[in-house]
């Protein structure tokens, strides 16, 4: 999977979680839209992130910040929520490619 991949997927989830009241209603009377889908395959893969990783992928992609509004947030430059976004991207591409081979091993191979 490819880094524009992942990028236009997790715009994707932002999109579904800040008009997830209009998703599950409808889902209720037309069907699951694939963004649902979506944002659970990212849910379970960043249960494994580091803690910022992960405080950093429900602040901009579940509670719809933007990087400016969260650097100032977290009192950071936008440059360095880009950089740690670009590691989020990384840690997904890691995930998706163990998940893709099969790696539910553990890394000594049992």
């Amino acid at each position: 999977m490819t880094t524009e991949q992942i990028r236009r997927e997790l715009q994707d989830i932002r999109y579904y979680y800040s008009h997830k009241v209009m998703f599950d209603r409808a889902s209720d009377c037309v069907a699951k839209n694939a963004a649902v889908e979506l944002a659970r395959k990212y849910n379970e893969a960043v249960q494994t992130a580091p803690p910022k990783l992960y405080d950093l992928y429900i602040s901009l992609y579940t509670d719809n910040n933007t990087q400016a509004s969260l650097a100032e947030k977290w009192g950071y430059s936008e440059g360095h929520i880009r950089y740690l976004n670009r590691q989020l991207y990384a840690f997904f591409q890691g995930a998706f490619e163990k998940t893709d081979k099969g790696g539910d091993e553990h890394e000594d191979g049992r």
